[in-house]
C-alpha cells in the first residue's frame, strides 16, 4: 500500500474518531464511568456538592449545583456504607450538562 492510501486512511480515523460523539453522550459516558467508584476517587475539583440528604434505602444523595458552565445540576447517589457511587441524574435542564468531546 503505497503512502497516499496510509494517509488518506490516517485522515479518515481521525476524522472521525470521536466526531460521532455529541456533547451530551460525552457528559453521559463520562458520568457513567463514575458508577462503582469510590468518591475518593473523583478527580480533582469535581466534588460532590453542597447539597447531601440521605435517602430510604439508608444511601446519601449530594446535589452539585451550577457545575459544567453554571447550567448543570448533577446529582449523585452514594452508598453510605461504602462510599461508592450507585447512581446519577441531572436535573432541570440538561443544556448545560455536556462535555464537548
Amino acid at each position: 500500500m503505497n503512502r497516499f492510501w496510509l494517509l488518506v486512511i490516517f485522515t479518515i480515523l481521525c476524522s472521525t474518531g470521536c466526531s460521532n460523539v455529541t456533547p451530551r453522550e460525552n457528559f453521559v459516558n463520562f458520568r457513567n464511568c463514575d458508577i462503582g467508584r469510590h468518591v475518593s476517587q473523583l478527580i480533582v475539583g469535581d466534588n460532590l456538592g453542597t447539597k447531601s440528604r440521605t435517602l430510604e434505602n439508608g444511601n446519601v444523595e449530594y446535589t452539585r449545583e451550577g457545575s459544567n458552565r453554571g447550567r448543570c445540576v448533577l446529582v449523585r447517589e452514594v452508598d453510605a456504607k461504602t462510599g461508592r457511587i450507585v447512581a446519577w441524574r441531572t436535573e432541570g435542564d440538561d443544556s448545560g450538562c455536556e462535555i464537548v468531546p
